[in-house]
């Protein structure tokens, strides 16, 4: 499937962001499809999750990612999904333990569709349900092995394989069932520029204080995986907690970001601890053993250091770190970042726009699954632009 690019501009004009008119044009239509992409990723995470698979989910904003592909090319399409894991796992609230997991996934899912697409799609020998299935496999494939890495008990995940090979057919290829009027969407929106004529630039500057930072605390965290000592992963936990309050000033606030909003992943450490029991029983319990206690209070003082630690992380500015090293690293991608620059600064509006949509949707009389989605993009990117156009207002009157 090709698509359908936006007119070419050979007027070289620059507007207030500095950037000729056509590569003003390539960003809004980046920003486009990443907004559309977040905005997915936005009212999945909404969904319940299931307590024995908590990263279970339709990851239907790979269809993007397969359009990103196919427009873009792979490389592009790498750095698209990283930011997008980041922006929709990090401002959406996140832990460095499922953030690993959603980058590995989305790194192994977006490199085994790019190959497959210059191999076998572009000669048309794999449709984009079959790049949408395959994704979908390498994608759960790498996050099994980011978890038997992370939390070392490799041999009591394969009884996840089945259920999760059956979810990236299922997921998979309604993903890839999406792709051909997704694309036709967005070629017919492309004319609509969502950004304002002064695009945001990204961040190139970072202060040697974040950066230290950033660095330390992902050294710190990477440094938990060699404990295995019960008391020196409390005394951690304390320390980390400790610092995390005197950064965010509340209690409440580091609680709330840890349990209440991950207490799946507490549960299934546990069950996963607790499915093949050896060594010495407890309280006569047959199902419950010291070691298993002792790997489970482990794991979890592991997480939870972890969750404390995202919180410093956003403390420390780490996404203008992050932004620093990626402009770097993508030096011939700068259209890519501004448009992830830009989905930064919009988020609160395309996260509010997506789920009041969503809400929205419930009470309509559509029936079929392609007009009710049309009719959800529609509305939430109407809604997003009115919501940018007010905010500029109030910019300018302000100014």
């Amino acid at each position: 499937m090709t698509m359908q690019r936006a007119p070419h501009l050979t007027e070289r004009e620059s507007n207030g962001s500095g950037l000729p008119q056509a590569e003003q044009h390539d960003v809004a239509e980046r920003a486009l499809w990443i907004f559309v992409a977040v905005a997915i990723s936005a009212v999945e995470a909404l969904v319940p999750r299931i307590p024995l698979f908590p990263w279970l989910k339709p990851g239907f904003s790979n269809a993007v990612t397969i359009l990103w592909i196919i427009e873009y090319g792979t490389v592009d399409a790498l750095l698209f999904s990283f930011l997008r894991v980041w922006i929709s796992g990090f401002y959406v609230g996140f832990s460095l333990f499922s953030l690993g997991l959603g980058l590995c996934g989305a790194a192994c899912a977006t490199l085994s569709m790019g190959l497959l697409w210059r191999f076998l799609g572009r000669r048309r020998w794999l449709g984009t349900v079959g790049l949408g299935i395959c994704g979908a496999c390498f994608h759960n494939a790498a996050q099994l092995a980011a978890l038997a890495l992370l939390l070392k008990e490799a041999d009591r995940l394969f009884v996840q394989v089945p259920v999760m090979l059956g979810a990236s057919l299922v997921f998979g290829g309604l993903t890839g069932w999406m792709v051909v009027p997704l694309g036709r969407f967005l070629a017919a929106r492309s004319h609509r520029h969502l950004l304002p004529d002064s695009a945001p630039q990204v961040e190139r500057k970072i202060s040697r204080t974040s950066l230290l930072a950033s660095v330390g605390i992902l050294a710190g965290s990477l440094g938990l995986l060699a404990i295995n000592q019960l008391w020196v992963l409390a005394a951690c936990a304390v320390l980390v907690t400790a610092l995390a309050i005197a950064a965010t000033e509340s209690f409440s606030t580091v609680l709330r970001r840890g349990i209440l909003r991950f207490w799946m992943l507490f549960f299934f450490i546990a069950f996963t601890n607790l499915l093949h029991p050896t060594g010495t029983i407890l309280w006569h319990v047959p199902f419950l053993t010291r070691e298993a206690a002792l790997d489970t209070a482990c794991q979890w003082l592991r997480l939870w250091s972890w969750l404390a630690l995202a919180a410093l992380l956003t403390k420390a500015r780490f996404d203008t770190v992050l932004f620093s090293v990626l402009s770097k690293v993508f030096r011939r991608h700068g259209a890519t970042l501004a448009a992830a620059s830009a989905a930064l600064v919009h988020f609160s509006e395309i996260f509010t726009s997506a789920v009041d949509a969503a809400k929205s949707l419930r009470k309509s009389g559509r029936k079929t699954p392609r007009s009710m989605g049309r009719a959800w993009l529609e509305t939430t990117l109407d809604e997003i632009e009115r919501q940018m156009e007010k905010t500029e207002g109030v910019s300018e009157s302000a100014s």
